[in-house]
């Protein structure tokens, strides 16, 4: 598989077992997490060992990231997914490489391969879990939005500035991501 050539802002990267338990961490993960306000994601020795389905958030997305993790396992080859990560003020375009190793093991280099910034603040607040099924949805690889009531997702930056002061969210994977995902499983 040809590496990512393309230049980037930054890169995190680390391995998860046959187990899909993080079992080492590479290149900016520390700056990451302190960047992201991720303090305990600091702490080495919770780090190795976790679950890398502990940090997310609902069972759409575990079955997503389950299905591409075995699919790199199974066919022994690599691939790359494109997702966004992002912040209250920044449009964050990401690209995750996924690199199968001998022992079952996979590399993911995760590139920010961008950044811009919104026209005004977006505050997300993670409901995931909750009972209330009249929060918005959130999906968790392109960041789109699903208002209550609404049966298109729309894309974060089109929400009005009076919409966005505070948006509570439970997390899933929108139609047009799972079709995205199956294609990278069927490449």
């Amino acid at each position: 598989m040809k590496r990512i050539m393309e230049a980037y802002i930054e890169k995190v990267s680390y391995r998860i077992n046959e187990k899909n338990e993080i079992i080492d961490v590479f290149d900016s993960w520390n700056n990451a997490a302190l960047v992201g306000h991720a303090d305990e994601l600091l702490d080495m020795k919770r780090i190795i060992g976790m679950s890398i389905f502990s940090v997310l958030h609902d069972d759409n997305t575990r079955m997503y990231y389950d299905s591409v993790f075995q699919k790199c396992r199974l066919l022994k080859k690599g691939h790359m997914l494109e997702y966004r990560c992002d912040s209250p003020t920044h449009k964050r375009f990401m690209k995750m490489e996924l690199v199968p190793l001998a022992n079952n093991d996979i590399d993911l280099f995760n590139y920010l391969l961008r950044e811009e910034p919104f026209s005004h603040p977006l505050t997300i607040h993670d409901c995931t879990g909750s009972q209330n099924v009249s929060y918005t949805k959130r999906c968790s690889i392109c960041n789109s939005l699903q208002f209550t009531g609404k049966t298109e997702w729309v894309a974060p930056d089109s929400v009005s500035k009076t919409e966005s002061k505070t948006i509570k969210v439970i997390h899933s994977v929108c139609p047009d991501c799972q079709r995205g995902g199956w294609e990278v499983l069927n490449r």
